[in-house]
């Protein structure tokens, strides 16, 4: 394993993908995964504020959006069709709840960055 530094809210995201995975396969390599990482979190940022945010409705959303791009993503293996925006809006709503509990819990911005609307013909620039 490798420790990599990120900010705090791609660390709880990450958490919420595995509390995700672990909901959809219920199995020990899932579950063991998510107590791994929650346990390097809480670690971290202490039990007090780890509690906090797991209960926090910051974490629900972010959970919730994560579980809606894992269907999603299963639909689409399934043979399923889904639009781009459909997609593009779970990715950005993801990327709003983000933020959102960066700032409310740790008080400063996110490192990740998202990119503006691009049209096609802006993409070749």
């Amino acid at each position: 394993m490798i420790t990599l530094e990120v900010d705090e809210a791609y660390a709880f995201d990450f958490l919420s993908i595995m509390e995700v995975k672990k909901m959809a396969f219920n199995d020990e390599d899932s579950d063991s995964a998510y107590v791994v990482c929650a346990k390097s979190i809480k670690r971290q940022v202490g039990e007090e504020l780890f509690n906090k945010i797991l209960l926090s409705r910051q974490y629900f959303d972010l959970l919730a959006i994560n579980s809606a791009q894992f269907d999603l993503l299963n639909h689409i293996r399934a043979g399923g069709e889904v639009s781009a925006d459909r997609l593009d809006y779970l990715n950005r709503r993801r990327y709003k709840l983000k933020v959102d509990l960066q700032t409310k819990f740790f008080n400063s911005p996110v490192a990740e960055r998202k990119t503006e609307n691009v049209s096609r013909d802006d993409e070749s620039k």
